[in-house]
């Protein structure tokens, strides 16, 4: 994180990140609607057979997110 910060030259005190228990969707979800950020990044991978069935979390997040996301693969 700390090579992120320097690469695109954003102060420390800018980034947040957390460790939480739950469903992935519901968590990030409910993490950005209670508090005010810029942007989520999630990471992705190329989708299975189960996440063309079942929908993936990044997706879901992208549907329902109020702030920005950035999705990275």
């Amino acid at each position: 994180m700390r090579e992120v910060a320097r690469l695109f030259a954003i102060p420390m005190t800018r980034i947040h990140t957390r460790v939480v228990f739950g469903n992935v969707r519901d968590e990030i979800l409910a993490i950005s609607n209670n508090e005010e950020f810029d942007v989520i990044v999630i990471g992705s991978r190329k989708p299975g057979i189960s996440t063309h069935l079942l929908g993936s979390n990044a997706e879901s997040i992208l549907r329902y997110a109020k702030t920005p996301v950035l999705v990275v693969r």
